[in-house]
């Protein structure tokens, strides 16, 4: 179905972010985000997947055991897409957590953008 497409589709592009070997995570990235792929995030705004692949080796340098989970649905309409996940660092760190938008290509088959919120949405 279209929805276990796109959750597998995030699940590989979570999958990237415990990736320590450099090559091995460029071909996990390239497997699941376009050439041309932005990513922005509170600590973050990168273009591409060299400068994406970057920015998690220096997260996975200052926490080796890192990984990210997707823990909802991916919920999508048109060429966009929205899921809740959460970072495990370390055993001393309580786990973040939050909420990624994405970009899909043309045809939906992998993302070309990433817009990460970090904690859960404030009420008014």
């Amino acid at each position: 179905t279209e929805q276990a497409k796109l959750n597998a589709l995030v699940d590989a592009y979570c999958v990237c972010w415990r990736v320590a070997d450099a090559a091995e995570r460029q071909r996990a990235l390239v497997a699941a985000l376009t050439a041309d792929v932005h990513y922005c995030d509170p600590t973050a705004d990168v273009h591409g997947l060299d400068a994406l692949s970057a920015h998690i080796g220096r997260m996975l340098q200052r926490f080796p055991n890192a990984e990210v989970l997707r823990t909802s649905p991916v919920d999508a309409h048109h060429d966009k897409g929205r899921f809740a996940w959460r970072m495990v660092l370390d055993a001393s760190q309580p786990p973040v957590s939050g909420i990624d938008v994405i970009t899909l290509n043309e045809n939906g088959t992998r993302i070309r953008a990433i817009l990460g919120f970090f904690g859960p949405l404030q009420s008014s």
